[in-house]
């Protein structure tokens, strides 16, 4: 028997359709082994649809839901151009982010939408580019009178745009950066077809529509900003030149100039270790910097509408979350969590008035040094680092030198340095 199937090429590294021979029994058994993990992955895909579907129908109060995806690159042709012009196309990025919350206005309940249209001739399609969007969106809903206590972002899992440590690593920060936690979900590859398709097809269809009429000469990024902000921003104007602010269907246009993104983020960014399994997993959360919990599918049933999922009624299908640190990579466990000092794998050296070995003081001093604990992790060797550091006054007394493993478990040790 002769089949066709697509495999990756072992010269090129690529997939590539390739002809098959063999026997009937050859591909059944081929056929049997393609056909579980895809049968998983549509399972996924249309659970992960509907637990969308869910939250965007049904929007609790003071929690905003984000659905976010790049387009393709809007190239800037022209109707009458000439010959050289056609080597060399401006392109505009694009990434809209639509919206879904709670009416703000008094007496009105409804659920409205709102897109928010980026514009950028920033050609970087990045998760620096993307926390910007969300920044930016997200100080935009707050002006407009929201008070926002969760929000959940949708994406498809591009691995260099949103499904990475460094997204997560955003997500971790998300109270101290808004004051308010967010979750990150995402749909099933290759499946990630939603309201942002349609708000890119609409302003592209429409400016292609636009310049092939000769109505507009489009020539950059900031052109398309521009014509979309003036024809398709929502609502629109009525008869009298004014616009209800009253409104349940948006659309506002953002232009973000080239360099305006903020790439430098070192102190947030370096050291991270991505999570094992990333890929298989649809369902994240920040829990404080650097820690998130993970689960493999999204669910917005009642109990994880009102935080009480250890009620979750999905629970056996859509798994349990585990916690992991960004820091280590490593899963880490919430009841070992003996502090909120904010460290990795350094010791901590406080000024302690305490004596028991293995006990936490009630009031430490502040912060001293930073000093990397020995492989050993033994008591002499913490004494060694004290009695030696350098530091602006000498280091004498009582000290507690404490190890943590991405801030859910810890080494505790009490030194006595004399000088």
């Amino acid at each position: 028997m002769k089949w066709k199937s697509w495999e990756i090429s072992p010269e090129n590294k690529k997939m590539t359709l390739q002809l098959k021979t063999g026997t009937l029994d050859e591909l059944i058994t081929q056929l049997e082994v393609k056909a579980k993990p895809f049968t998983k992955h549509l399972v996924n895909a249309k659970w992960q649809s509907q637990q969308f579907d869910i939250l965007r129908k049904n929007v609790p109060e003071n929690w905003v839901l984000f659905c976010m995806d790049f387009a393709e690159n809007y190239n800037c042709h022209f109707q009458d151009e000439a010959q050289s012009a056609h080597w060399s196309y401006n392109q505009a990025t694009i990434h809209p982010v639509v919206a879904y919350h709670r009416c703000p206005h008094e007496s009105c309940d409804e659920v409205t939408r709102e897109s928010l249209m980026f514009i950028s001739d920033d050609r970087g399609h990045d998760q620096h580019a993307v926390q910007y969007c969300v920044t930016l969106a997200t100080e935009h809903l707050i002006r407009q009178g929201l008070q926002i206590k969760k929000e959940v972002h949708f994406s498809d899992g591009a691995g260099s745009q949103y499904k990475n440590k460094t997204s997560f690593a955003d997500a971790s920060f998300g109270s101290e950066d808004f004051g308010f936690p967010i979750e990150k979900h995402f749909f099933g590859s290759r499946h990630g077809k939603g309201p942002c398709d349609a708000e890119i097809g609409v302003l592209k269809k429409s400016a292609g529509n636009a310049v092939k009429g000769r109505q507009v000469i489009i020539a950059d990024a900031h052109n398309l900003y521009k014509y979309g902000r003036d024809h398709l921003s929502l609502p629109r104007d009525d008869v009298q030149g004014q616009h209800s602010e009253h409104s349940h269907a948006k659309r506002t246009f953002v232009f973000i100039r080239d360099g305006e993104v903020p790439r430098d983020r070192d102190e947030r960014t370096t050291g991270l270790k991505p999570v094992p399994g990333t890929r298989a997993q649809h369902s994240f959360r920040g829990v404080e910097p650097h820690v998130v919990e993970v689960r493999e599918r999204s669910c917005f049933c009642g109990d994880c509408l009102t935080n009480q999922a250890q009620k979750c009624r999905n629970a056996g299908f859509v798994g349990s979350w585990a916690t992991f640190s960004l820091k280590t990579g490593r899963q880490v466990q919430q009841a070992d969590r003996p502090s909120d000092i904010e460290c990795d794998t350094q010791a901590v050296i406080c000024n302690s008035t305490t004596d028991n070995e293995g006990a936490l003081p009630g009031d430490v001093l502040p912060l001293l040094l930073e000093l990397e604990v020995p492989e050993q992790d033994d008591l002499a060797a913490i004494r060694d680092l004290l009695a030696s550091s350098t530091v602006s006054e000498p280091l004498a007394g009582n000290f507690i030198a404490i190890k943590l493993y991405g801030k859910q478990s810890c080494s505790v040790y009490i030194a006595e340095v004399s000088i």
